[in-house]
Formats: C-alpha cells, structure tokens, sequence
C-alpha cells in the first residue's frame, strides 16, 4: 500500500492523536463538598484519578474505539492506494504513444527522452507477462496521428521486444482516440469469437490530444470538473474501448515538477496585397512553464538572419499554457524559405523552429479570345495595364500546352471578347450547354474565365435586336450592384454607361450555383458562376460598347477576378504542412518526373494533369521538391500544435467514462482505498456512540 499524501497524513496524525490522548488525561476541575460518607462515590474517586494528569491510562473501549477513528480519518487523509490486481486476460495491447512530447528529453538528468522511458516500461510489461504462469498473447500499437500495430498478436516475445526496442519517435500530433479504435478493433473481433477481452495499457505522457489537459488548455476549455488538471481536452465523442481492464502508465517528470519548453505553435505569412515586395509574418508562441520567459527570437529568410528581436512570454497557469503573439514584416522581393526561431535551450527541440514557404510575387498570365474582328483596343489597353506576365491574343480557343493538358491550363484568366464560347460555334461550353450539370459543363476548362456579351452554362444569352440602321443598342445605367461580392470589392459603377448586346435568361435549376453581380433597366448585365473554387463572370456588354475603359473601376474589377485566381491566390500566401499530413503538389506543365529529397526521398512519374500525393513525412523540417512551381518546391513541415508544445505532465485520464490514474508497468493502475476508510471510520463512530449511550443508562 501506497500514501498518494502522506505529509497530509502524517500532519493530521500528529495533532489528532495527541488531542485525543489529551481528553483522557487532562483532570476536570471539581468544586470540594462535604457529604457524609464516600461510600457512594468511589466511581467518582475512579473517575478523579483517570482526569488526573501523568497518570497510567486504564483500559477503555470509548479510548480503543475512538482511537481506530482517528486512525481511519488520517489515512483517509493520506489517500491510501494498492495495486489492483490483473484480470487475468490472455491476451494484453500494449498502447504506446510515439507523439511530438515523447522526444521532450526532461525524464532524468541523463536526458533521456520520454520515449526511451516508455520503451523501458514497455518492456518490464513485457517481462513481466512473459513470466507469468500464463503466458498472454501480446499486441504493441504506436500511435501519434494515426495508429498503426508494430507486433500482432501472433509475434512471439523476443519479436515484441525487438519492435518495442526498434521504436521510433515521430513529430506528429498524439490522437489517442485512433489507437483506441483500432485496439477495439481487435477486442471486438476477440468478443465475436468468444474470446477474453484484452488488457489494454497506454504509455504515454498523457498529451495525447483530445481527452487531454494539454488540449483542453489551449483550446480555451473548461477542465473536467471532478479533476482539474488531470484531463487536456474535451472530446466529441467519449474516449471508449472494449476491453477486460485499462490502465495508464505515464511517463516523464513528477506531477508537482515544473517543465522547461517554449515553442513556436502558428506562423503564417501573406504577401502586401499594395506591396508585394513585404511580406507579414505571424508568429504565436507558447510557453509551458509556470515561469514567464524571455525568448530571444530570430526571422530567417533562406538560412540568413534578417530580424532578431526578443519575444515576453508570461508564464503557465492551472488552466492554459503562456502565450505570446508576435507580428514581423519582412522584405523579400523574391521567393524564400522565411524561418522563424525560438534560441533557448528547453526540453523539446522539434516546435523550436517553424518555416514557411512563399513564392516570388507572381504576375497574371492572361489570354484573350476574339472574334473575327480582333481585340477590342480598349480591352488591350486596360489588360496591359494589369502589368501582366503573359497576355495571348487568339481567334479560335485558348492555347493548348505542349503536353496536351485543357485549353486555358496554366493562365489565371481568360477573356471572351466577341467570341461566343457556349455558342453553336462550339468552343469549350459548347457540347456542354443544357446538360443537367454545371460542373461537367466547365469540366475541361481550368481558368476562370470573362465572358463579355456571351452566356454560360446554366445561364443562355439571347442577343438583343439591333436598331435599324445599324446604329449601336441603347446605353443605360446600372441601377444596382452587390458591393459586398469580391468581385465589386471598391468598384464604383455609378458613372458607368454601357449598351447590352442582349440579356441572360438564368435556368431556375442552376440559381444556386449563379450570382447576379449587377443589374441595369433590362435585367442582370453581370453575373458569376461557380465552379468548385473558380467563378466564372459573364457580362452582356463589351467594353468597346461603354465607357467603363476610362474608368478606375474597370482595372479595380479585373484585379479582383486576378486575386481570385487560384495560381495567384496560393502565391500571395506562405504554404506549410505538418507532420503526418497529406502532400499533394501539382506537377509543371511538361514535367514528366517529381523528385523530393530533404526529409523523405522519393521519385515519382507524372500521370496525367491532376494532383500528385507525395510520401507523408513523419518529422519537422524542409522537404525539396523538383518539377514543381514555387512555393511548393520547398515544403516546409512545423509541429504547430500547442497541445504538443505544452507538455506539463498529466496525471490520470478519462477513458471508458471512468477516471484513469497513472500507474507502473511493473504494477497496475492503483487503486484508492480513501473511500473505504471514511466507511470505516463512520461505522466506527457508530459503534462508539452506542457504546457510550449505554454506559450513560448504566
């Protein structure tokens, strides 16, 4: 048996016995009368020399009694704890957490890391039931984001060890829900065919995601109310397994020990919508010491050091780790690795460091389709000064790459000016218009698009009948404009005069998917399709038809369909992974291999035009990718994860609906024997009471 407070105990004990050995030996105080004889008193002469002081206490049942009372509250007090005994189940999962905060290297003065102190654990477990006069089947999982079982319950002992020994860490974020579900998996197959249930243990430190203190913290949560402290997070769903017995065995420092980490959990970088050349960098560090720290912090742009500034951080509560939010701007007109860096020694190396990937600012490629008349020259003159990097003039369909992807491929934008792309001509919407679904009608067309005095799918366009004489249509105004879309964010349209070529008739089952964006006297005059995460814009004008050209607002509304852009919307933008998350990458245009070294190698062929899945990586750091665009040609993977960061030990868990607290492998979860004694001592208090009553008739 165990005290869980033993000074409590231990205090209690020293002012609760000698306060009820005093009751006995104190003499009351007694005024002299005379009587006749004393023949009738001598109880009380009995009574006078038990209340005299220093004097030999006699033998009293009330004493005895009360004594065992007193015994019983101070070792209820202290929170006595045995260890429970094992199910007895032949068959055991061994749980072991393999998360970020198992590399914090703070278990001894040696520097081991809590990982290698699992690992031990793991093993005495393993020993343990290995020695046993029935020998169990054992089953080792490790988990961090996703579960995976390194040792069936096939394996014999020497292969569970050797995959125990053999464990490595990772730097993704801990679910222990995923190791659950699939250690009840195996539970439930056991139970379908009627086998014992399994004896599950975790190892871990008791971050593990959601169910957790750590998590609760940082997502600003209330603690569990029937122990603070002891759980980081709140649960969707409650954290259940099917299985004989469960039981926590939590690695790292003592409970009451302070923790030494502070790391980097958000960074994020955004290119100067007015300015490119700078880029606005956020930072959010968290401090997991109860102390506040002055974290010297430094901005890196490509391994060079371009900003150090020092970053107050204050120090942890009961509730939530410290936390620190830090702006930078940097100048970096071209694209980079920006590196931001925590320099101070603590215990977890891996959320020290967080990098970002940007591109250089990217300028709008734009191809132009006309009809037999040729561009408008007002339209030329306002695309040209959109400054773009290409801008292609065609009368037939967008330019096709030299290796066959769609028409329109690698350009941000698209303009249709007196070119009928939905018409019987054909084009890109032409086999496609009246079928029952937008998105296979833009299916084969990868760019957004600007559609001036034409229709798009879902919504036709009937041209207008011209005045005799071939004079233009009539001009009107616009007479109202969502001013809250995108599209018209700061587009005046007021002074704007325009002559529709004609009107839209939108088809009532695609109302959903269309949007008026302005109207004139005549009916909608523009409006947007979407299109997954494209919209495409259709106006029934051209520019040559209005004096929208000498305008502002006509470059401002181009600029608008620019920054929708998905190639200049993800350029604008820094571009980051963790560990454990999916990467997928669009090859170059022609690349027909992509090659990624670094922190993971691989080399892989391009199939197609789609999207290419590269192999997850399992640790921090900078992956280099070839045959792809900036930014994604230098991948950048950051643990940012606060959970992960605020590794303060934990020291029970709610699994199963049932309050878990942490044990040894070498002995199973304790069990507290606190409530057993308050029964006892009460029952104790009974019996003395009755006790006394019946000397009192006596």
């Amino acid at each position: 048996m165990t005290l869980l407070a033993p000074w409590t105990a231990l205090a209690a004990g020293l002012i609760a016995f000698p306060a009820l050995l005093l009751l006995y030996f104190l003499k009351l105080r007694r005024l002299p009368r005379r009587v006749p004889s004393t023949l009738l008193w001598m109880k009380s002469i009995e009574d006078l020399q038990v209340n005299a002081p220093f004097q030999r206490l006699r033998w009293s049942l009330l004493l005895l009694l009360q004594a065992l009372i007193v015994l019983a509250i101070v070792l209820a007090l202290g929170r006595p704890v045995i260890e429970a005994a094992g199910t007895g189940s032949s068959r055991h999962i061994l749980l072991i957490d393999v998360s970020a905060s198992m590399s914090a290297r703070d278990v001894d003065r040696a520097g081991r890391s809590r990982l290698d102190a699992a690992r031990d654990e793991a093993l005495r477990l393993v020993d343990r039931l290995a020695g046993s006069e029935r020998p169990a089947a054992i089953m080792v999982i490790a988990f961090a984001s996703t579960a995976r079982v390194i040792a069936p319950f096939g394996a014999t002992i020497g292969e569970v060890r050797d995959a125990i020994r053999t464990l490595d860490a990772t730097d993704e974020s801990a679910d222990l829900a995923a190791g659950l579900r699939l250690a009840d998996a195996f539970a439930a197959a056991a139970a379908a065919d009627e086998q014992d249930l399994p004896e599950v243990t975790l190892f871990s430190d008791g971050g593990v995601g959601e169910g957790s203190r750590r998590a609760s913290a940082v997502s600003r949560l209330p603690a569990d109310p029937d122990a603070p402290n002891a759980g980081r997070g709140t649960f969707s769903s409650p954290l259940t397994v099917r299985a004989s017995a469960f039981h926590f065995v939590r690695v790292g420092p003592d409970a009451e020990a302070d923790v030494n980490n502070v790391g980097i959990t958000s960074l994020a970088a955004r290119r100067d919508p007015d300015d490119p050349v700078f880029v606005d960098v956020l930072a959010r560090f968290v401090n997991a010491s109860r102390l506040p720290v002055e974290a010297p912090v430094v901005v890196m742009i490509d391994g060079r050091v371009g900003t150090a500034v020092s970053v107050s951080i204050p120090g942890a509560n009961d509730e939530t780790p410290g936390e620190a939010v830090r702006t930078f701007r940097v100048d970096l007109p071209e694209g980079g690795l920006l590196t931001v860096q925590v320099r101070r020694p603590d215990a977890l190396a891996s959320d020290d460091q967080a990098s970002i990937s940007l591109a250089p600012p990217r300028r709008p490629r734009i191809a132009v389709i006309t009809g037999e008349s040729g561009i408008d020259p007002y339209l030329r003159g306002v695309l040209e000064a959109l400054e773009p990097e290409q801008l292609v003039v065609s009368s037939q369909e967008p330019p096709r790459a030299a290796d066959g992807s769609p028409a329109g491929a690698g350009f941000d934008l698209v303009v249709y000016d007196g070119f009928d792309p939905a018409g019987a001509s054909g084009g890109v919407f032409g086999a496609a218009v009246g079928t029952p679904s937008i998105d296979i009608a833009l299916a084969g067309f990868p760019a957004p698009a600007l559609v001036l005095a034409a229709g798009l799918p879902g919504a036709s366009f009937t041209p207008a009948a011209l005045p005799s004489g071939g004079q233009r249509p009539p001009a009107e105004r616009f007479i109202s404009w969502d001013r809250t879309h995108p599209f018209l964010r700061h587009v005046e349209l007021d002074d704007v005069i325009h002559a529709p070529a004609g009107s839209f008739d939108i088809d009532e089952d695609f109302t959903d998917r269309i949007e008026v964006l302005a109207r004139g006297p005549s009916g909608p005059a523009i409006i947007a399709v979407r299109a997954g995460e494209r919209r495409h814009v259709a106006t029934t004008f051209r520019l040559i038809d209005s004096n929208w050209p000498a305008r502002v607002s006509v470059l401002v509304f181009l600029q608008n369909l620019l920054d929708a852009a998905p190639r200049l919307r993800h350029g604008s933008e820094g571009v980051s992974f963790r560990p454990g998350e999916t990467l997928a990458v669009t090859p170059l245009p022609g690349a027909s291999r992509v090659r990624v070294t670094g922190l993971t190698a691989a080399d892989l062929p391009v199939e197609g035009h789609g999207r290419l899945t590269l192999p997850t990586p399992s640790r921090v750091g900078v992956a280099m990718v070839e045959g792809v665009e900036p930014p994604f040609d230098r991948l950048a993977i950051n643990l940012a994860d606060a959970g992960e960061t605020d590794i303060r030990p934990v020291e029970s868990l709610r699994v199963n609906a049932e309050r878990i607290r942490a044990g040894s492998a070498g002995e199973v979860t304790p069990r507290e024997l606190w409530p057993w004694l308050a029964a006892v001592a009460l029952t104790l208090l009974v019996i003395e009471w009755l006790v006394y009553a019946r000397r009192v008739r006596v």
